[in-house]
C-alpha cells in the first residue's frame, strides 16, 4: 500500500507551532501541546506543553518500520514522565491530573491501519466503498463547558477579572476527567488505559483527513458519523482551507472578547493506493 501526502494546511500566527504534524513514512499524525496550569517552563524557554509535544513527535518520528505503534506511544508517555525532573522539581508524583500533556493522533500505514489518538485530535476516514468513518471525540463534553465558561465571563465583561475562576474551573476538570474520561499522554500509567485504538485493512481505505483540536467545528464532534461525511464533503468543496475556514466561522459566532484570538489549528489529508 502506497500513502500519497494528498496536503498539508495550518493555521497559526507564531513561529513556532503549538501544533506539530508528522510525516515520516509509516507514521503520520498529528501532536498538540496541553500546557499545565500555572507550571513554570523550563530553562530552554518552552512551555511544558511545548515539551510534551515535541518528545512525541521526537519519538513517533525515530520509530522504526517494525515497531508496534502502541508500544511507540506507552514507550513516549514513560519517557515524558522521566523527564519531569528536568523540568520543575514541583512534579512528584505520575498520578498528578495537572501535569502537561500531548494531545495526539497518530496512524501507522501498512497491510493495516493501526490509528491511536487521544484528547480532542481527531480524524475521518473514507472507505473505498463509500462508507465514511470518524473518531470519537472524548473532549466533547469538557470543550463545551469549558466554551460556556469563558462565553459567560465574556458576556459579564468579567474573563479578564476572572481569569482565575477561569483556571479553577479547568483545574477541576482534568482532576475529574483526564485519563478517566478522555486520554491525554502526560506520563500518568492510566494513559494506557484510556489510549484509544482502530485496527482496519488498508485495502478497504480511500483517504485519511488527521487533524487537530480546533481544525474543524467543535459541534460536528458530537457524532462521529455525521463529522466524518462532513470533514470530507467540506473538503472535497475547498480542501483543507475550507475546513479551518468552517472552524473560524463557527469560533466567530461566539461572544467576541479581546483576550480571545482565532485558535491555531493544523490538517493533513492521505490518500491510499494499492
Amino acid at each position: 500500500m502506497r500513502v500519497i501526502f494528498e496536503s498539508y494546511y495550518e493555521q497559526r500566527w507564531t513561529l513556532s507551532r503549538k501544533v506539530q504534524p508528522i510525516d515520516n513514512n509509516p507514521y503520520w499524525g498529528i501532536v498538540g501541546g496541553e500546557r499545565r496550569l500555572s507550571l513554570p517552563g523550563d530553562s530552554s524557554g518552552k512551555s511544558p506543553g511545548r515539551h510534551a509535544q515535541e518528545l512525541v513527535c521526537k519519538k513517533v518520528s525515530r520509530a522504526g518500520e517494525k515497531e508496534v505503534l502502541r508500544d511507540v506511544l506507552i514507550g513516549a508517555n514513560s519517557a515524558l514522565r522521566k523527564s519531569y525532573g528536568q523540568i520543575s522539581n514541583e512534579v512528584a508524583s505520575e498520578t498528578s491530573p495537572h501535569l502537561p500533556a500531548a494531545t495526539f493522533i497518530v496512524v501507522k500505514v501498512g497491510k493495516e491501519i493501526d490509528l491511536l489518538y487521544g484528547g480532542g485530535c481527531g480524524g475521518a476516514l473514507e472507505f473505498t466503498d463509500g462508507v465514511y468513518w470518524g473518531t470519537d471525540n472524548q473532549m466533547f463534553l469538557h470543550e463545551k463547558r469549558k466554551n460556556e465558561v469563558m462565553d459567560l465571563l465574556t458576556e459579564k465583561g468579567e474573563y479578564k477579572k476572572g481569569h482565575s475562576d477561569y483556571f479553577l474551573f479547568l483545574s477541576k476538570e482534568r482532576k475529574e476527567n483526564v485519563n478517566k474520561t478522555y486520554c491525554l499522554l502526560n506520563g500518568q500509567s492510566e494513559f494506557e488505559d484510556t489510549l484509544q485504538e482502530v485496527s482496519l485493512e488498508s485495502s478497504s481505505v480511500k483517504r485519511i483527513i488527521l487533524f487537530s483540536r480546533d481544525a474543524i467545528p467543535l459541534e460536528w464532534t458530537e457524532r462521529q458519523e455525521i463529522m466524518a461525511k462532513k470533514v470530507f464533503e467540506t473538503y472535497d468543496e475547498g480542501g483543507l482551507p475550507s475546513l479551518l475556514k468552517a472552524s473560524e466561522e463557527s469560533f466567530k459566532k461566539r461572544k467576541p472578547s479581546k483576550y480571545r484570538i482565532l485558535p491555531e489549528a493544523t490538517a493533513i489529508c492521505l490518500k491510499l493506493v494499492p
